[in-house]
């Protein structure tokens, strides 16, 4: 059979594909491969932030990490969180496809996955500063080399209802912009009053959504809005123990209102996706934040530095607090 190619999220999907069969952990299979891209198109439903399975780094085997991601999936489509992909889950696969077809799907990621690399060459030439013992070249990165024209500065409030009017300031705004909930909820002719723009939640699932602006100048970085329920769980932060880590340990954090697979912890050096709790009270998270590695691994340990955090899911966002890392 021959198909034709369509670009979705910075990965080739084969767009007249047809999900046709079971599928479940050991497979190789290339119905694997167009599952995860799938997967990868959702930041709820991701299989892996870096390497393989990772956007664009699709593979043809299932494995650990796609049947966690096909839970979450069955999850947000009310359907037996098994991991095995049977029919409801097939038949469900095969609508998003067509769904994806007829609605012209976009990267609303293509900005940020910008700025992270030149973040990863930053982060890689002051490991190597570090290393030889001198002040590394960043002659490459002073350059005015802009990403996007268009930025998303700052959100009026991370969570809301269906119905509610929520704000957006920035820079590179045209007299009307698209503005995506999501890479599949568009909002047409959003008009921009001196740098604001502003819009209403429409009646979509209530959930976490990545949001980025978009016009002919480019697409914004990404900000993000939860979408309350009409009886909204309180997510909360009770304790954190260690109060002080090294890169790479593991911090517990207690509370309540997490969910069981799809936590955010969003600190002042990045965000870490994905993370599990079985018991919708507990969180354990190795502090490893993508970039920032290579730097760590030349720490000595003896600097501290306090870094806030926050935990998001698509129950809520808690209030801030705090942890040591010691570098």
């Amino acid at each position: 059979m021959c198909y034709t190619e369509k670009m979705k999220f910075g990965s080739l999907f084969l767009a007249g594909f047809v999900f046709s069969t079971s599928l479940g952990v050991g497979m190789n299979k290339i119905e694997v491969k167009e599952l995860q891209k799938i997967l990868n198109s959702d930041p709820q439903t991701q299989i892996s932030l870096i390497g393989p399975g990772s956007p664009g780094q699709e593979t043809t085997y299932f494995g650990p990490l796609t049947r966690s991601a096909v839970i979450k999936f069955q999850i947000k489509n009310s359907i037996p969180g098994t991991g095995f992909v049977g029919p409801l889950t097939t038949k469900k696969l095969n609508e998003l496809q067509n769904t994806a077809q007829n609605i012209g799907i976009i990267d609303i990621y293509a900005t940020d996955k910008k700025m992270i690399a030149i973040q990863r060459g930053l982060y890689t030439k002051l490991a190597e500063g570090i290393a030889a013992k001198k002040p590394p070249d960043l002659s490459e990165f002073t350059k005015s080399n802009q990403v996007s024209k268009v930025i998303i500065q700052k959100i009026s409030k991370n969570t809301a209802k269906v119905g509610e009017t929520i704000s957006i300031q920035g820079a590179g705004f045209q007299n009307l912009n698209t503005l995506y909930l999501g890479p599949s909820t568009p909002i047409t002719d959003v008009k921009n009053f001196a740098g604001t723009i502003s819009f209403t939640i429409p009646a979509i699932s209530p959930g976490k959504y990545d949001v980025v602006v978009r016009n002919s100048d480019g697409i914004s970085n990404s900000t993000y809005l939860v979408i309350l329920p009409d009886n909204p769980t309180d997510v909360r932060i009770e304790s954190i123990q260690p109060l002080k880590v090294r890169y790479g340990e593991s911090v517990t954090i207690k509370g309540s209102g997490f969910s069981s697979n799809n936590n955010e912890l969003h600190t002042t050096l990045g965000i870490i996706k994905g993370i599990p709790s079985a018991d919708g009270t507990t969180l354990t998270v190795p502090i490893q934040i993508e970039n920032y590695g290579e730097v760590a691994k030349h720490g000595t340990g003896v600097n501290d530095f306090p870094i806030q955090f926050l935990i998001v899911n698509n129950s809520g966002v808690s209030s801030e607090s705090q942890f040591i890392l010691s570098l």
